[in-house]
């Protein structure tokens, strides 16, 4: 879709604190029974990559949402949501 005359606004839900990408991982490996993961980044960035990404939560601010679950809580009851919906156990 090239354009639209539909408007719309995003509003992100997340927490509004950042979190580094290897956080996130171990999060997730611990999630899923992985209990030392082995993560490793090349150290290579490409042009155009953003340094980070942390969610504008002011919109969703402004209409009374407050974030009640911490991140690290978040993806846990994800990823035991996604093995139940996937019937995997990994």
């Amino acid at each position: 879709i090239e354009s639209t005359d539909i408007k719309c606004h995003v509003i992100n839900g997340g927490t509004g604190i950042g979190v580094s990408v290897r956080d996130a991982l171990v999060q997730i490996s611990q999630s899923l029974g992985i209990a030392n993961p082995d993560i490793e980044f090349s150290g290579k960035t490409r042009l155009g990559d953003p340094a980070i990404y942390v969610a504008d939560t002011s919109r969703s601010s402004q209409l009374g949402w407050i974030p009640r679950i911490h991140w690290m809580d978040g993806i846990t009851e994800y990823v035991s949501w996604w093995k139940k919906q996937s019937g995997k156990t990994v």
